[in-house]
């Protein structure tokens, strides 16, 4: 027994690949970012280790006010950033259309 429409079965065929590498590219994307929040919090943890248990100083004030400004502003950043992306996947039809600009390529 033939396919009936080798066209159309060709097509879904190439469609389903596409849809699995959009897949494994967002997965791909998604284990990055969670590396880099990972080694973000690591080296956070080590700042803060750096300081504990230590007198506080004038100097060693100043210099975790300027550390910690630093964080806040990189914290804001990477949730603006998160923010933004998922408020854009939250949009039906805009996800629709990346999808579909996707697969048509």
């Amino acid at each position: 027994a033939g396919v009936s429409n080798p066209a159309a079965a060709v097509d879904a065929i190439v469609t389903s690949h596409k849809a699995a590498m959009l897949m494994s590219l967002a997965a791909t994307k998604s284990q990055d970012v969670a590396y880099r929040v990972k080694s973000y919090k690591k080296n956070f943890d080590i700042m803060i280790e750096r300081i504990s248990g230590k007198q506080p100083t004038l100097p060693s004030m100043r210099f975790l006010k300027s550390e910690l400004d630093i964080a806040a502003k990189a914290l804001w950043l990477i949730g603006d950033g998160h923010e933004s992306r998922m408020n854009t996947l939250d949009d039906s039809k805009t996800k629709n259309d990346v999808v579909k600009k996707f697969l048509a390529a």
